[in-house]
Protein backbone atom coordinates (compact mmCIF):
# COMPACT_ATOMS: atom_id res chain seq x y z
CA UNK A 1 0.00 0.00 0.00
CA UNK A 2 1.83 3.17 -1.29
CA UNK A 3 1.09 6.06 1.07
CA UNK A 4 1.85 10.15 0.38
CA UNK A 5 0.43 13.03 1.48
CA UNK A 6 -0.61 16.22 0.62
CA UNK A 7 0.17 19.49 3.02
CA UNK A 8 0.16 22.68 2.82
CA UNK A 9 -1.60 26.11 4.34
CA UNK A 10 -5.42 26.40 4.74
CA UNK A 11 -6.37 27.77 1.48
CA UNK A 12 -3.47 25.98 -0.21
CA UNK A 13 -5.79 23.85 -2.48
CA UNK A 14 -5.20 20.34 -0.46
CA UNK A 15 -8.52 19.08 -1.38
CA UNK A 16 -8.83 20.24 -4.48
CA UNK A 17 -6.11 17.99 -5.88
CA UNK A 18 -6.44 15.44 -3.60
CA UNK A 19 -9.72 14.63 -5.31
CA UNK A 20 -7.81 15.58 -8.88
CA UNK A 21 -5.66 12.55 -7.80
CA UNK A 22 -8.21 10.23 -6.47
CA UNK A 23 -10.01 11.06 -9.67
CA UNK A 24 -7.62 10.36 -11.94
CA UNK A 25 -6.01 7.59 -10.28
CA UNK A 26 -8.89 5.62 -10.02
CA UNK A 27 -10.75 6.23 -13.84
CA UNK A 28 -6.95 5.78 -15.48
CA UNK A 29 -5.36 3.12 -13.02
CA UNK A 30 -8.63 1.50 -10.78
CA UNK A 31 -7.37 2.34 -7.94
CA UNK A 32 -8.57 1.28 -4.86
CA UNK A 33 -7.66 4.58 -2.71
CA UNK A 34 -8.40 5.35 0.75
CA UNK A 35 -7.44 9.00 2.35
CA UNK A 36 -6.91 10.37 6.15
CA UNK A 37 -8.02 14.07 6.70
CA UNK A 38 -6.74 15.61 9.49
CA UNK A 39 -9.24 18.42 10.83
CA UNK A 40 -7.82 20.85 13.85
CA UNK A 41 -11.40 21.27 14.95
CA UNK A 42 -13.95 18.68 16.43
CA UNK A 43 -16.59 17.49 14.55
CA UNK A 44 -19.62 15.10 14.13
CA UNK A 45 -21.03 12.29 12.17
CA UNK A 46 -23.70 11.67 13.98
CA UNK A 47 -27.59 13.71 12.61
CA UNK A 48 -29.59 15.06 15.37
CA UNK A 49 -32.36 12.36 16.31
CA UNK A 50 -30.60 9.30 14.28
CA UNK A 51 -30.08 6.05 16.15
CA UNK A 52 -26.41 6.30 16.00
CA UNK A 53 -26.68 9.66 17.83
CA UNK A 54 -29.10 8.45 20.21
CA UNK A 55 -26.64 5.77 21.51
CA UNK A 56 -23.58 8.30 21.62
CA UNK A 57 -26.00 10.27 23.84
CA UNK A 58 -27.18 7.74 25.93
CA UNK A 59 -23.24 7.29 26.75
CA UNK A 60 -21.65 5.01 23.70
CA UNK A 61 -17.97 5.54 23.34
CA UNK A 62 -18.56 4.53 19.65
CA UNK A 63 -20.53 3.32 16.88
CA UNK A 64 -19.98 1.58 13.63
CA UNK A 65 -23.21 2.21 11.51
CA UNK A 66 -23.00 -0.63 8.62
CA UNK A 67 -25.48 -0.40 5.77
CA UNK A 68 -25.22 -2.82 2.39
CA UNK A 69 -22.61 -0.01 0.64
CA UNK A 70 -21.70 2.48 3.52
CA UNK A 71 -19.34 1.32 7.01
CA UNK A 72 -18.67 4.25 9.18
CA UNK A 73 -17.03 4.51 12.76
CA UNK A 74 -17.95 7.28 14.73
CA UNK A 75 -16.14 7.54 18.34
CA UNK A 76 -15.14 10.42 20.50
CA UNK A 77 -11.52 9.98 21.94
CA UNK A 78 -9.66 11.89 24.39
CA UNK A 79 -6.36 12.00 22.13
CA UNK A 80 -5.73 11.56 17.95
CA UNK A 81 -4.74 7.51 17.07
CA UNK A 82 -1.48 7.73 16.05
CA UNK A 83 -0.55 7.86 12.37
CA UNK A 84 0.72 3.98 12.68
CA UNK A 85 -2.49 3.30 14.37
CA UNK A 86 -5.01 4.48 11.88
CA UNK A 87 -2.98 2.83 8.55
CA UNK A 88 -3.41 -0.65 10.57
CA UNK A 89 -7.48 0.09 11.20
CA UNK A 90 -7.28 0.88 7.07
CA UNK A 91 -5.07 -2.32 6.55
CA UNK A 92 -7.74 -4.80 8.76
CA UNK A 93 -10.54 -2.53 6.51
CA UNK A 94 -9.32 -4.12 3.19
CA UNK A 95 -6.48 -4.19 0.67
CA UNK A 96 -6.12 -0.23 -0.69
CA UNK A 97 -3.78 0.37 -3.36
CA UNK A 98 -2.95 3.70 -2.19
CA UNK A 99 -3.47 5.78 1.42
CA UNK A 100 -3.34 9.57 0.83
CA UNK A 101 -3.51 11.66 4.08
CA UNK A 102 -4.12 15.37 3.78
CA UNK A 103 -2.24 17.22 6.39
CA UNK A 104 -0.48 15.98 9.09
CA UNK A 105 3.15 18.49 7.98
CA UNK A 106 5.27 16.72 10.43
CA UNK A 107 4.46 13.02 10.16
CA UNK A 108 7.57 11.08 7.90
CA UNK A 109 5.89 10.20 4.87
CA UNK A 110 6.47 10.97 1.19
CA UNK A 111 4.85 14.72 0.83
CA UNK A 112 3.16 16.67 -1.95
CA UNK A 113 4.13 20.40 -0.78
CA UNK A 114 1.11 23.18 -1.70
CA UNK A 115 2.00 26.55 -1.34
CA UNK A 116 0.51 29.72 -2.19
CA UNK A 117 3.42 31.85 -2.41
CA UNK A 118 6.76 31.78 -1.34
CA UNK A 119 6.63 32.28 2.40
CA UNK A 120 4.72 29.56 2.82
CA UNK A 121 8.07 27.27 0.87
CA UNK A 122 10.25 28.94 3.17
CA UNK A 123 8.03 28.09 6.53
CA UNK A 124 7.54 24.66 5.44
CA UNK A 125 10.45 23.56 3.67
CA UNK A 126 12.73 21.89 6.43
CA UNK A 127 9.67 19.31 6.76
CA UNK A 128 10.62 16.14 5.75
CA UNK A 129 10.35 13.66 2.90
CA UNK A 130 9.01 16.72 0.21
CA UNK A 131 8.55 14.85 -3.40
CA UNK A 132 7.44 18.06 -5.19
CA UNK A 133 5.90 21.10 -4.94
CA UNK A 134 2.71 22.66 -6.58
CA UNK A 135 2.96 26.24 -6.41
CA UNK A 136 -0.40 28.83 -6.73
CA UNK A 137 0.77 30.31 -10.17
CA UNK A 138 3.86 30.31 -12.66
CA UNK A 139 5.47 33.73 -10.87
CA UNK A 140 5.34 31.53 -7.25
CA UNK A 141 6.59 28.48 -9.20
CA UNK A 142 9.91 30.51 -10.50
CA UNK A 143 10.16 32.30 -7.10
CA UNK A 144 9.86 28.96 -5.71
CA UNK A 145 12.72 27.74 -8.88
CA UNK A 146 15.32 31.05 -7.65
CA UNK A 147 15.06 29.62 -3.75
CA UNK A 148 15.62 25.95 -4.56
CA UNK A 149 18.90 27.33 -6.95
CA UNK A 150 20.11 29.19 -4.44
CA UNK A 151 20.04 26.58 -1.20
CA UNK A 152 21.07 23.88 -4.00
CA UNK A 153 24.49 26.57 -4.77
CA UNK A 154 24.80 26.77 -1.00
CA UNK A 155 24.64 22.97 -0.28
CA UNK A 156 26.58 21.82 -2.78
CA UNK A 157 29.51 23.91 -1.15
CA UNK A 158 28.54 22.32 1.98
CA UNK A 159 27.88 18.54 0.72
CA UNK A 160 30.28 18.39 -2.08
CA UNK A 161 27.82 19.06 -4.76
CA UNK A 162 25.00 16.81 -3.15
CA UNK A 163 22.33 19.78 -3.22
CA UNK A 164 19.17 18.15 -4.14
CA UNK A 165 16.05 19.68 -5.30
CA UNK A 166 12.46 18.89 -5.84
CA UNK A 167 9.76 19.32 -8.92
CA UNK A 168 7.83 22.19 -9.09
CA UNK A 169 4.61 22.70 -10.77
CA UNK A 170 1.60 24.95 -11.18
CA UNK A 171 -1.25 23.90 -9.70
CA UNK A 172 -3.96 24.67 -12.39
CA UNK A 173 -1.52 22.94 -14.86
CA UNK A 174 -2.34 19.23 -12.65
CA UNK A 175 -1.67 17.04 -15.72
CA UNK A 176 2.15 17.88 -15.39
CA UNK A 177 1.93 16.74 -11.31
CA UNK A 178 -0.30 14.00 -12.38
CA UNK A 179 2.09 12.37 -15.02
CA UNK A 180 4.85 13.10 -12.47
CA UNK A 181 2.85 10.87 -10.12
CA UNK A 182 2.21 8.46 -12.08
CA UNK A 183 6.25 7.47 -11.98
CA UNK A 184 6.33 8.42 -8.68
CA UNK A 185 4.21 5.51 -7.84
CA UNK A 186 5.78 3.09 -10.36
CA UNK A 187 9.39 3.95 -8.56
CA UNK A 188 8.28 3.46 -4.84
Amino acid sequence: MKIIQVIGFKNSGKTTLVEKIITYLTLTHNMKIFTVKHHKDEFDLDTKGKDSERHASAGAVGTIMQSPTTFALNMKQHSELSMENMLAVIHQLGSFDMVIIEGYKLKCYPKILMVRDVQDYVTLQQVQDIQCIVAMNEMVRQDILEQQKKQEESESKENNGKGKSVPVFVRHHEHEMLHWLENWLQEA
